[in-house]
């Protein structure tokens, strides 16, 4: 369940409370998919990897590259997942385990 994502040139926060918008995500062994309000939005194969030198982020750091090409670097804690856009002034997206 996605609970924010900061980031942008000004470092701003949103979350579901201040769009109104609700996202899931579901990753299975094969496919991504992404609900937004409980619309599938994306489904997608992918692949995860390790940077050996990423845009953003620790080297070494993991990422998922979805089938379009576009990688996320991925940071998990417990039940969480930090998603990492990869270019400056973009958003980590923090999403929780149900």
């Amino acid at each position: 369940i996605w609970v924010s994502s900061s980031g942008g040139i000004a470092n701003v926060m949103i979350t579901p409370e201040t769009t109104g918008n609700k996202q899931k995500l579901v990753i299975g062994d094969k496919f991504y998919k992404k609900y937004e309000n409980n619309s599938l939005v994306l489904l997608t194969d992918y692949t995860i990897g390790v940077f050996e030198e990423p845009p953003i982020g620790p080297e070494g750091m993991s990422y998922i590259e979805f089938s379009s090409g576009e990688r996320k670097g991925i940071i998990t804690n417990g039940s969480e997942l930090h998603l990492i856009d990869q270019c400056y002034d973009c958003f980590c997206h923090l999403y929780k385990r149900q």
